[in-house]
């Protein structure tokens, strides 16, 4: 099964447009083809001593403004106001009033392309340009016109509407794409953090997962090298506890296999309620007391004082509790050289305490004195994987010199820990 860790992160796919391929061209380079046919509209309407250069340049320079609009929409548009300007001829052709509805379409893709407090200075520029350009062409407002009120109007009126349409079109234009890009964004970072919590999730399970099977595997290990160990001493000169020995060691094997199954079985989700509620209760501090007996069969004197109402915990705070204590002793039994334990268990109001505590040579020189290759030792993974257990409970872990010598272990957390909040990751601006 792919790990979700490294799966790549698949972008959205675009969304497909039905448009057909042939109106995508049209509406590209279609508008292109509108100056050229004023232009010929032109030549056709052209008296004598016309500017026919002008018209060709005119048409040309349009074509061009209108085919590069939607790539290079301020070009487009500047060259498109620069053929108006330069369009002032005195021959008030008709075909030139037409002329000056081409620039609307490069202020729409303008409008399209800017946020608006960019393009309304520009639809402004457009509108009073080609209503000036208009007026005069037109010859409205010159001495000897016999043009009416209304014609004005129009005028100066069609320029504007053209001007205001041209701009809205494209702000629509831009608002969608802008809510288009927002949605996209949305939808990546959405992508991502999936990916982040799922990635978050399998650290912590594997975290679990190495901590119980440390925590299960690690005691039950050490206490059949100590009583292999002695098994080996007297094999010769006491064959009884010898074999007793072997015996404790056959004994904790099983245990040990049966925890894993337990484990195993939770984390596959096979156990119902009935049997989950079970296990938990046999992993949790009312085992404390078989623990001690199998310490106490590999060879260390451990006392064990409980006070208060275990049933009081919760099933968390219960189980964590039992397994910091069987690293404590885990680590008693393999680094501290100590003949004496105490294990106690104080459960008050609102807290519950427990310390191991042992007559040993003392954390500081256990660690001087381990071998520097011991994974244990090096990596330090029982003492960590205590730490993250209270961590988890609101708790805390003290290390440290015991008050007669030796080690001392404490911890100290809520009855009922409250839940972790749940981390809100900020959303990208839209």
């Amino acid at each position: 099964m792919a790990d979700p860790v490294t799966r790549p992160v698949a972008e959205p796919a675009p969304v497909a447009l039905d448009t057909p391929r042939w109106l995508v061209s049209l509406w590209t380079y279609g508008p292109s083809a509108l100056p050229l046919l004023i232009g010929a509209i032109a030549l056709l309407s052209m008296a004598p001593g016309d500017s026919l250069t002008w018209w060709l340049m005119a048409a040309v320079a349009t074509a061009v403004a209108l085919a590069i609009r939607l790539r290079w929409p301020f070009a487009a548009w500047t060259l498109s106001q620069v053929v108006v300007l330069s369009g002032v001829v005195p021959d008030n052709s008709g075909a030139y009033l037409l002329l000056l509805m081409v620039p609307v379409l490069p202020l729409a893709a303008l409008s399209a392309a800017w946020p608006a407090r960019r393009s309304v200075p520009a639809a402004i520029a457009t509108m009073l340009v080609l209503a000036l350009v208009a007026q005069q062409v037109s010859g409205v407002g010159g001495g000897g016109t016999d043009r009416t009120a209304i014609n004005l109007a129009l005028a100066l009126a069609l320029p504007g509407m053209a001007s205001i349409a041209a701009w809205l079109v494209g702000y629509s234009l831009h608002t969608r794409r802008r809510y288009s890009d927002a949605l996209l964004e949305r939808a990546l970072w959405l992508e991502r953090e999936r990916d982040a919590q799922s990635a978050r999730a399998v650290a912590e399970e594997r975290t679990r997962i190495a901590r119980e099977l440390h925590d299960v595997v690690s005691h039950n290990v050490a206490v059949m090298v100590v009583q292999a160990s002695a098994a080996d001493a007297v094999w010769e000169t006491a064959p009884d506890r010898a074999r007793n020995a072997l015996r404790a060691v056959e004994e904790t094997g099983r245990s040990a296999m049966r925890e894993l199954r337990t484990m195993l079985q939770a984390m596959r989700g096979e156990d119902d309620e009935a049997a989950g509620a079970q296990r938990r209760a046999q992993q949790g501090l009312g085992r404390l007391g078989e623990l001690v007996e199998h310490v106490r069969a590999a060879g260390l004197d451990v006392q064990l004082d409980v006070s208060g109402d275990l049933s009081r915990l919760g099933p968390a705070v219960d189980v964590s509790l039992l397994r910091v204590a069987q690293e404590a002793l885990t680590n008693v039994l393999r680094h501290a050289r100590a003949t004496h334990a105490e294990v106690r268990v104080a459960v008050a109001d609102e807290r519950v305490a427990l310390r191991v505590l042992d007559d040993g040579v003392g954390l500081a020189a256990t660690r001087d004195e381990h071998d520097p290759l011991d994974p244990e030792r090096r990596g330090g993974q029982g003492i960590l994987g205590m730490r993250e257990r209270v961590a988890v409970l609101g708790g805390t872990l003290t290390l440290g010199p015991g008050p007669a010598g030796g080690t001392a272990v404490e911890v100290l957390v809520p009855l009922r820990p409250a839940p972790d909040p749940v981390p809100s990751p900020a959303a990208p601006a839209t």
